[in-house]
């Protein structure tokens, strides 16, 4: 009886274990593979739609007669990877001349900057900052001219002192601040940022605009027109007056019918300030969506015009190691699915290039499950019933070595 009870134990978990394996709700078939080795593999927007947001129930499988093989793979969200050097660095020669502060800095040998990060003790300043070089402070060139601002009040709390430019590399730099009030420097922070661009696309957009005079707020409504990953945004204000205004981006995540209408919810995805000495670019975390919805936030000022909006959508590719057997399917929709533990991950940067990359043939939505061999039980009724049955008997024998006892 033991020895029964043991098998129908052992046979149950299987069972389970089968079923939620193969309990997805898509799949797409791939080309041919004509050699084994490596492949790559760009999701299209159609299964970045019905997968889950972290991927985690992605599986390529290849079947044959006889047999079901799980071919591993790396997932690489390909957004822009940063890098950068930081030094804080002393200042020396403090002067001033004509109304104008002159700051000087000595870098290390070999130290190659493209970004300063200033730092002030006052507030609600407004100044223009000139970047300079020299190898030997008898020579200068200068390398850039830009717009530093500080406006600290009841409703705004806004610090632009980032001063971006291409890659230098001087033994010294002199910073030249013309501003409308004399500046106490506090701090420097000199960097060598490093950028791999990614790789992504720039989805097809519409927006339509709506002014609500009585909240002084601008709501733009954004169209991707496909749902698809994305992970920056930009705008270009139709303005040629200064201006400075809060904002937030969200995104469309649920709809319910009410007696009143429509109630929609949001996400945020990035709140800010668009001004007109910025660029007005946002990097976030790379998210799925198609439909926005950007709220300026104009106070007691006239609204503004929204001239273009961009946005990026990176590319999500897979690289799989596969077989030259079968018929390979990638199979995704499966809410229950942990993420799969492969080896290759703890190896990525020995895992070569793919030598041809696969394509996906339309989505099939699979109405029972897709991967399954001979099984012992077709009706899952009976499975409730042997389980019934072995809790019973479970029981059974636990009361009679209670007794016993």
């Amino acid at each position: 009886m033991k020895r029964i009870l043991i098998s129908l134990s052992l046979f149950l978990l299987f069972y389970s274990g089968k079923a939620q394996k193969s309990s997805f709700e898509y799949r797409r078939p791939l080309n041919v593979v004509d050699s084994a080795g490596w492949y790559g593999l760009t999701l299209p927007n159609g299964v970045i739609r019905n997968c889950r947001t972290d991927f985690a129930d992605l599986r390529i499988f290849q079947i044959t007669a006889t047999d079901t093989t799980e071919a591993p793979y790396l997932l690489n969200v390909q957004v822009p990877v940063l890098t950068e050097t930081t030094e804080q660095l002393s200042v020396f020669n403090l002067a001033k001349k004509d109304g104008k502060q002159y700051l000087s800095f000595e870098l290390k040998k070999d130290q190659f900057v493209n970004e300063i990060d200033l730092s002030f003790l006052e507030e609600n300043y407004d100044g223009i900052v000139t970047v300079a070089g020299s190898e030997h402070q008898k020579e200068w060139f200068e390398v850039d001219r830009q717009r530093i601002l500080s406006i600290q009040n009841e409703n705004m709390q806004f610090t632009s002192a980032r001063l971006t430019f291409s890659k230098i590399h001087y033994r010294f730099i002199r910073l030249e601040l013309a501003c409308d009030r004399p500046l106490t420097f506090q701090s420097a922070s000199f960097k060598n940022q490093l950028i791999e661009p990614g790789v992504f696309g720039l989805p097809t957009l519409t927006w339509n605009t709506t002014h609500l005079k009585s909240k002084g707020q601008t709501v733009i409504s954004i169209d991707l027109k496909e749902y698809q990953l994305i992970n920056y945004w930009s705008v270009v204000m139709n303005e040629t007056n200064d201006f400075y205004r809060p904002f937030r981006l969200e995104r469309l995540i649920d709809s319910t019918k009410t007696q009143k209408g429509w109630e929609y919810f949001y996400d945020e995805l990035v709140s800010g300030y668009i001004t007109s000495f910025t660029n007005n670019e946002f990097h976030f975390i790379y998210t799925p969506a198609q439909k926005l919805r950007l709220t300026i936030y104009n106070g007691d000022n006239l609204p503004i015009e929204v001239r273009s909006i961009v946005v990026r959508s990176p590319q999500v590719k897979l690289t799989a190691r596969m077989k030259n057997e079968g018929v390979s399917y990638l199979y995704y929709g499966n809410e229950r699915l942990s993420a799969p533990q492969y080896d290759l991950v703890l190896f990525k940067d020995k895992v070569p290039s793919p030598k041809k990359n696969l394509d996906l043939a339309a989505e099939e939505k699979l109405q029972e499950e897709p991967i399954k061999s001979s099984a012992l039980i077709e009706n899952q009724l009976w499975l409730w019933v042997i389980m019934v049955l072995v809790i019973a008997v479970l029981g059974y024998f636990t009361l009679k070595m209670m007794k016993t006892k």
